[in-house]
């Protein structure tokens, strides 16, 4: 089973990937879906890593968006909001074809998972 330290890392893996993607890739509408969906997958190793302090791990991305709704977990609203708009954003990518322009991939990265990763303080 993955560790806290583990996430945390595959988070920073994620996040640098999608960067990574964002600068060279700026111009292919699949690169930018690909980027904001591993955005999000960032966000869950983030999210994950903090129920992992709390004795938790989930299985499914509904567990784990009911667990953050908890109020026994203290997870801030704008976290909720933050990682719920990522995932609708992956999931659009993946099931609904939406295409994103670099606005968008731009928001995931610097506004919505920065949010999460403040909150878990990940460097």
């Amino acid at each position: 089973m993955a560790t806290r330290d583990d996430h945390l890392k595959q988070a920073r893996n994620n996040r640098a990937f999608a960067q990574r993607l964002r600068a060279e890739q700026a111009t292919d509408p699949i690169a930018r879906q690909w980027a904001v969906t591993i955005t999000f997958y960032s966000a869950v190793h983030c999210v994950e890593a903090y129920f992992l302090s709390h004795g938790l791990a989930h299985q499914s991305h509904t567990d784990r968006a009911q667990a953050m709704m908890d109020p026994r977990y203290n997870v801030p609203g704008d976290v909720y909001f933050a990682y719920i708009q990522l995932r609708r954003w992956s999931e659009g990518a993946r099931y609904y074809l939406q295409e994103f322009g670099a606005h968008q991939v731009q928001e995931a990265l610097g506004k919505y998972l920065l949010i999460i990763t403040h909150w878990v303080a990940l460097d």
